[in-house]
């Protein structure tokens, strides 16, 4: 079923946009905090760098249905998320949720509604749209729908954190989507922490044969205690970008750190 997208518009003379999830703030190593660091250097050094956040800033491990020790409150993390990435607040066009806001925002597994526990997470987006008034923001597991234009062409993007909250089904994914949002050049979710990047063809309204991109964003938290109960493998420090030169969209790169 098709779930009402975000629309937004964003020009890209020369430099990138850059996919950016799963920093699960509040459960991260020493190593991953690390890392995440660097990564947010790096960005902040490329000012032309356009900025997709695409949900579970936050971690709120209280919330799971695996015992985990309850490391921060959801105010501590929010903190955090807004801490580290108060540098980019001027890169930043979109934030989604994930499943771990959305878990926040309902409670355990759906039940019930826990909105004031979420509170901050708006005021996050708030404090973005003061320096960026152009961000677009989709809470409840929402995507959103971008035009991207170039000197020399315009992309359909669709951002999503994944088709449902807590559910991965890891390709089918990209089925799914393709078969609802028939008009998207780039499909980008993120969700298993762990980057990929495919190449699909598909017919459009004309006959002719077009090129889209299928791209899952990284991580930066390396290991989470529902991967190890579930035999997952550690996650993927990383991003995924999607790189404009000469006024043209260049094939999408993984950055690994």
């Amino acid at each position: 079923m098709e779930i009402e997208l975000v629309k937004s518009e964003l020009d890209i003379q020369n430099g990138a946009l850059v996919l950016l999830g799963d920093l699960h703030h509040g459960n991260q190593s020493p190593s991953d905090q690390f890392l995440e660091q660097k990564a947010l250097n790096y960005l902040n050094k490329h000012k032309d760098y356009r900025i997709a956040l695409n949900g579970d800033l936050i971690d709120n491990p209280q919330m799971s249905k695996l015992p985990t020790e309850k490391v921060t409150s959801v105010d501590e993390e929010l903190a955090i998320t807004s801490e580290r990435l108060k540098p980019l607040y001027d890169q930043i066009d979109c934030v989604c949720w994930g499943n771990h806001e959305e878990r926040t925002f309902r409670e355990p597994f759906g039940k019930g509604v826990a909105q004031n526990t979420l509170y901050g997470h708006f005021s996050l987006a708030e404090e973005i749209k003061d320096v960026n008034p152009m961000l677009k923001y989709a809470p409840l597991m929402r995507g959103i729908h971008l035009q991207l234009h170039t000197p020399r062409e315009v992309a359909s993007v669709l951002i999503k954190h994944g088709c449902k909250a807590g559910v991965t089904r890891h390709f089918t994914e990209f089925e799914e989507c393709l078969q609802i949002y028939q008009d998207v050049d780039y499909i980008m979710i993120s969700h298993t922490h762990r980057p990929f990047i495919a190449p699909f063809c598909k017919i459009v309204s004309d006959g002719t044969v077009k090129q889209g991109w299928f791209i899952r964003g990284g991580a930066f938290t390396s290991w989470l205690p529902y991967q190890e109960n579930r035999n997952m493998p550690p996650s993927t420090i990383g991003f995924v970008k999607v790189p404009v030169s000469n006024g043209r969209i260049q094939q999408p790169e993984i950055v690994v750190l």
